[in-house]
């Protein structure tokens, strides 16, 4: 399950850059599981904005299997991100919605959800 975590990191990383008012951002994510538990999980979001390399978020979200975790983070005027994250009670499924807003206005969402265990038929 880590390998596939990680794979999801990494498709939200190529997946997600936004433009707000002339300026690009980039989002990470890594989503894993806790040290130690079976049902609890760590995500750790970064957005950067990509002309000057600032990193304008990095919230950490804590969270359970089953539940949703949900963070609001903005530094710079005019800026909120805001990040829900959760994986099913069984550690089969993780869904990512990210949102850019800038003075109020929508300006860049994301959702994935990716399977993270057991085959699926073609």
């Amino acid at each position: 399950m880590k390998k596939v975590l990680t794979m999801l990191a990494a498709v939200l990383l190529a997946a997600g850059t936004a433009v707000a008012g002339g300026s690009g951002y980039a989002i990470e994510l890594d989503l894993q599981p806790l040290r130690d538990s079976d049902n609890t999980f760590v995500a750790e979001a970064r957005v950067t904005e990509l002309a000057t390399g600032e990193v304008v978020a990095a919230p950490r979200i804590i969270f359970l299997g089953g539940e949703e975790g949900k963070v609001q983070s903005g530094s710079r005027e005019g800026l909120l991100v805001e990040i829900s994250i959760g994986v099913d009670q069984a550690g089969e499924t993780a869904s990512y919605l990210a949102e850019l807003r800038d003075g109020g206005e929508l300006v860049h969402a994301q959702r994935l959800t990716v399977r993270l265990g057991g085959a699926t038929e073609p």
